[in-house]
């Protein structure tokens, strides 16, 4: 009986675990480009008390089955679906959204311009331009461009004309459109970057990903220009929303809450049976 309890507590264990993950996943239903995770269970082992014996050739049969028992459930696995949501137009020219597949690019840079740590991946389009023209996320992390530097859209008047707008279109080439009718489009190209296993990627928060040393999500360096070789295309002026679905994620949630409860009892009736085990001197 008390591998009845360790398989109830371990229910409870792993469906609580499963409970935050759900609520986690409907806290962001707002979030942009937020991608719901998914928790994956698995039997936790399982106990051999006896293994069947081999059949003596002359085609009788097995002379003893096996048994087993499983030990529990536990975690096997927390997914993340990128599958990519619905889009929301917005306005803003800086606003940019993937119609497809890939990541921005974004990466941090001290005060003397030199790179910080490791690059960052997100689906999270919401950039703004920065006090020195650089396109950046909220937090000040820089979108590279395909040149493998930053996009800076900083522009100094040759004559009369002015700045009128940022523009940039579905392949990620940035312009900016001047007062006297002129376009420049020196500012370069946004890049996209494209990997082979999304999975393998380490999620940082605010949509923000990594990716380890050993390039476990399996990074295509080849493929950085919008619309190429599998890529998505950018949506200017629009931002991309959470896949979360709120449907399902109740009924996964009403779902989960019953296989808790489930394991609960499990314990309850574990320990009625030890009560009366103990009470049968009596």
């Amino acid at each position: 009986m008390n591998g009845a309890l360790s398989t109830g507590v371990s229910a409870l264990k792993s469906f609580s675990k499963g409970i935050e993950t759900i609520g986690n996943n409907i806290a962001n239903v707002n979030s942009t480009a937020f991608k719901r995770s998914r928790v994956e269970y698995a039997q936790n082992f399982v106990d051999t008390l006896e293994r069947s014996s081999a059949a003596s050739g002359n085609g009788e049969p097995n002379t003893s089955s096996r048994l087993q028992m499983g030990g529990g459930v536990q975690i096997d696995a927390i997914s993340t679906n990128f599958t990519q949501g619905s889009f929301v137009s917005t306005g803003v020219s800086t606003d940019l959204a993937i119609d497809g597949r890939g990541f921005f690019n974004l990466r941090e840079f001290d005060d003397a311009g030199a790179a910080v740590g490791t690059d960052m991946f997100t689906r999270s389009g919401n950039f703004r331009i920065d006090e020195e023209g650089n396109l950046v996320n909220t937090d000040g992390f820089r979108l590279i461009g395909t040149d493998d530097t930053f996009i800076n859209v900083a522009y100094t008047p040759k004559t009369t004309e002015v700045l009128e707008s940022v523009e940039i279109d579905v392949k990620g080439q940035v312009s900016l459109l001047l007062s006297d009718g002129t376009t420049d489009t020196t500012k370069g190209v946004v890049r996209l970057q494209n990997f082979r296993d999304p999975q393998g990627l380490n999620e940082q928060g605010k949509g923000i990903f990594t990716n380890n040393n050993n390039d476990s999500a399996g990074l295509i360096a080849a493929a950085q220009i919008p619309g190429d070789s599998g890529l998505g295309l950018i949506r200017s002026k629009t931002l991309e929303l959470s896949n979360v679905d709120l449907t399902e994620e109740f009924s996964q949630m009403i779902t989960t809450q019953r296989s808790f409860q489930a394991g609960a009892r499990i314990i309850t009736t574990t320990d009625q049976l030890l009560s009366e085990a103990v009470n049968l001197k009596r």
